[in-house]
């Protein structure tokens, strides 16, 4: 009974207020439904103070992807680093953020980058603004790009539909491959935090043979391209002649070292009520930032923290971290969930995550606590 009673109570309140309540119900908002984009971060100019460096070796990123309506904005985001006197980049740090620039290879490829040696700067700026482009329009190119980028991230059948429609070769029936050959490895070597890759494009002749060779797109190392073109040559598909045929070939990036570590930060607090081998109730989790994984970037960072008499540690605090605050971001984050064996508790600790690679990207890349 209240309940009916509650329902009549409102329709004789609308039908008081008349007909200029009903002209003033709004209508209804119709919204476009979010679509797959590729978002393609494009650098601003790098500025260190009045200097403006060389941006020849500044690596571009790898093209993102995300489901976005025609209203959603993604922002720019800026960056302040350091340059060293041998060119490599240190301290990236995004500014106006918490955390860490998530789904990005913002921060990586940034560490990744070459400035000219002999010229140092403190304090640099670069902003990165976001080109987002719907899939169904986005530029082969980006298309062709974004299916070799390393991770888990897979461009969907959609781009690979549009990306068959564009070269003769892979249309269906496609065909079929007697010999696919591969460079050899040992003759091109890995670039430190930056996978290499070309896209060698080929047609057929009646006989099934590789002919016309050519370079479609890829990162520029001629190296591979030259390593790539002569495999390519020797391939062999069953008779039939076609154009447009495509294959791609991908060096992983090389291990990009961590800056050294300077003296005055390798003190460590002795093992104990501070923790170390032996003395953790609940181990830290460590876990390699994924985005500087994929490109082979290592790291450090050193923290002071305090434990509590019941073992869990507080006030964990970076003192400094290399190449990019995400590292110590991450060490950040595993030693708050760690938990030492009670004891008196203890404050003034201090400790040393090191992110090392294991040559392999396909292992379990694990930082160590020194």
């Amino acid at each position: 009974m209240t309940r009916l009673f509650a329902s009549f109570s409102v329709l004789l309140a609308q039908s008081a207020i008349g007909a200029t309540a009903a002209a003033s119900i709004p209508s209804p908002i119709v919204t476009a439904p979010a679509q797959r984009t590729i978002v393609r971060w494009i650098s601003g100019e790098v500025r260190c103070g009045d200097a403006r460096p060389d941006m020849s070796g500044l690596r571009s990123t790898w093209p993102d992807s995300t489901f976005a309506g025609p209203a959603v904005r993604i922002a720019d985001v800026t960056f302040s680093f350091a340059i060293d006197a041998q060119g490599r980049v240190r301290s990236v740090t995004p500014l106006g953020q918490q955390g860490s620039v998530g789904g990005t290879d913002l921060g990586p490829s940034l560490v990744a980058s070459r400035f000219p040696a002999g010229q140092p700067h403190e304090t640099c700026l670069v902003t990165y603004s976001p080109n987002a482009t719907p899939l169904s329009v986005a530029p082969i190119a980006d298309l062709l790009e974004f299916s070799v980028r390393p991770g888990p991230m897979r461009l969907p059948k959609e781009g690979w539909d549009r990306i068959a429609a564009s070269f003769e070769c892979n249309k269906s029936p496609r065909p079929q491959a007697l010999v696919r050959r591969y460079p050899d490895p040992r003759r091109v070597p890995e670039t430190p935090g930056q996978q290499q890759w070309t896209l060698v494009a080929f047609d057929l002749d009646q006989s099934g043979a590789a002919t016309n060779a050519r370079i479609a797109a890829g990162t520029g190392s001629k190296v591979l391209d030259d390593a790539a073109l002569e495999a390519a040559a020797g391939n062999r598909f069953a008779s039939g002649a076609r154009e447009g045929c495509l294959q791609p070939f991908v060096r992983r990036a090389g291990t990009l070292d961590a800056p050294e570590l300077p003296d005055a930060l390798r003190d460590e607090s002795p093992e104990g009520a501070c923790g170390g081998k032996g003395n953790w109730q609940v181990e830290p989790r460590l876990v390699y930032p994924e985005h500087y994984r994929l490109r082979s970037i290592e790291g450090w960072a050193k923290l002071t923290y305090d434990v509590a008499p019941w073992g869990a540690i507080d006030n964990v605090r970076v003192v400094e971290s290399q190449p990019s605050a995400d590292f110590g971001r991450q060490a950040q984050m595993m030693l708050r969930q760690a938990k030492v064996v009670q004891g008196n508790g203890t404050t003034g600790c201090s400790q040393i995550v090191r992110f090392r690679m294991a040559g392999d990207l396909s292992a379990d890349e694990s930082p160590a606590m020194d």
